[in-house]
């Protein structure tokens, strides 16, 4: 016969992994247990929408200075914090660096401070900015924190030249754990 004991221990057990089994079966990821895996090196960290697809672009740089774009039947206008039009092409270059951001290499996000990735503000450095796009229904496409550049460089194989890189974090909950370079 078995003892109180071992039951109890076996009861513990069967809760624990019924839980983590009902965490996956909602979530479909274990990463709120576990800490979410990085992305890995040379692939796209935002790859699952189009250029077009953009309706809506803000940028902070502090919390009371926020600027937000709209576009509105194909011209892109400023909406705040005051209605002007907006440069067309520096937000096609913004939409289009945000699409094709390329991990070089990734840290967890304790592993490097945010001074260091210019994810605060420091003595050499004035902060980041937050950048946020938007597609139709307030549907977020991409969020995240643009520190300081990095002391990596990547090499452009078509022009054969070095391009420079930053430090992002992702602000969605699903990729907050790093900090890509």
């Amino acid at each position: 016969m078995l003892s109180r004991r071992f039951t109890l221990i076996l009861a513990v057990l069967a809760i624990m992994a019924g839980s983590i089994a009902a965490i996956h079966l909602s979530s479909r990821d274990l990463g709120l247990l576990f800490g979410t895996s990085s992305e890995p090196a040379g692939s796209l960290l935002y790859s699952d929408f189009e250029l077009n697809d953009v309706e809506e672009i803000i940028i902070e740089k502090i919390k009371d200075n926020r600027t937000r774009f709209l576009k509105r039947e194909g011209v892109w206008q400023m909406t705040t914090p005051i209605r002007d039009r907006a440069d067309y092409g520096i937000l096609q270059t913004i939409i289009y660096a945000a699409r094709h951001l390329r991990i070089e290499d990734s840290f967890k996000k304790k592993a490097i401070t945010e001074e260091e990735s210019g994810m605060r503000a420091s003595a050499s450095d004035t902060g980041p900015y937050q950048i946020t796009l938007k597609g139709t229904d307030d549907q977020v496409l991409a969020d995240f924190t643009l520190g300081r550049r990095s002391a990596w460089h990547r090499l452009d194989e078509k022009e054969e030249r070095l391009l420079e890189t930053f430090f992002v974090r992702p602000r969605e909950r699903s990729l907050d754990d790093h900090i890509y370079v």
